[in-house]
């Protein structure tokens, strides 16, 4: 219960509140737009980052707990909008972790938590979905973390206006921006000749900010993220949560064809 309610508090699940990230971001600096282009221009774009997040929980400023959770995150994208992305993640070890998914067919953006759609509202039409979509989801997979892309996510109230990337009704301002970036430093990471790139960076989910100080390695041959690291804290109620969390990037892959039955809503969903 205590990590379902501190993930929930993280802004990685909102069971009723699922609404999909448009972008509002500002142009990040070199190398995230080099990368950031490189994604956008993909045909198709295919990861699995695994990860663990670890929460020291404190208040009164006395540390009463440390809560540690496993996550599991699998992307795919096609140029044409279609996209799944399938979030994982429960306590370590736990065999039955919490699924949440956000997926897109092409026809209607669909959210789904522990197999079943999401009540709040049932889909977003083709004409609904924010034209911003998969730039959205590409920054994040550029430059954020894995787990904050499928949320905050969409509800009845949320629904696109006219515009593009308009929402009508609760103060949703989705943006992430990257704030300060170090000049990459040659490093070795086991096989790899990589690049580590220390930044800051804002994470802006609904009314709440939250400042991130991570840490980037990019393999050099390829110019693919493989690791990341964030350090953030965060206040709710009356508890102070000092969090890490350790993503490695995994079966990262451009332009390889993906199966047409990884976008299909099976049925009774």
């Amino acid at each position: 219960m205590m990590t379902l309610m501190i993930h929930t508090a993280l802004g990685a699940l909102i069971i009723t509140y699922l609404c999909a990230q448009s972008a509002a971001a500002q142009d990040p600096p070199a190398p995230f737009k080099e990368l950031e282009g490189k994604l956008r221009k993909a045909r198709t774009v295919q990861a699995v980052i695994t990860g663990v997040r670890t929460v020291e929980i404190h208040q009164a400023g006395v540390k009463t707990a440390t809560n540690v959770i496993e996550l599991r995150t699998e992307f795919f994208s096609e140029m044409d909008g279609k996209s799944r992305i399938v979030h994982q993640f429960g306590a370590v070890n736990d065999a039955s972790p919490d699924k949440l998914e956000v997926v897109n067919d092409g026809a209607a953006l669909r959210a789904f938590y522990k197999g079943q759609q999401a009540p709040s509202p049932p889909e977003w039409t083709r004409q609904e979905i924010p034209s911003g979509w998969r730039d959205a989801i590409l920054r994040y997979l550029a430059v954020g973390r894995a787990s904050a892309i499928v949320v905050p996510s969409f509800s009845s109230v949320n629904k696109p206006r006219d515009g593009p990337n308009e929402f009508n009704g609760a103060a949703l301002r989705f943006k992430m921006s990257v704030d300060k970036a170090g000049p990459p430093a040659a490093e070795r990471a086991g096989e790899r000749d990589a690049q580590v790139i220390a930044y800051d960076w804002t994470d802006a989910m609904a009314a709440r900010e939250i400042k991130v100080t991570a840490n980037v390695w990019t393999d050099t041959k390829t110019g693919l993220p493989f690791k990341r690291s964030h350090r953030y804290s965060l206040d709710v109620e009356n508890l102070r949560l000092e969090v890490s969390e350790e993503e490695s990037l995994e079966s990262f892959r451009l332009d390889d064809p993906i199966d047409a039955g990884v976008f299909v809503v099976p049925k009774g969903k």
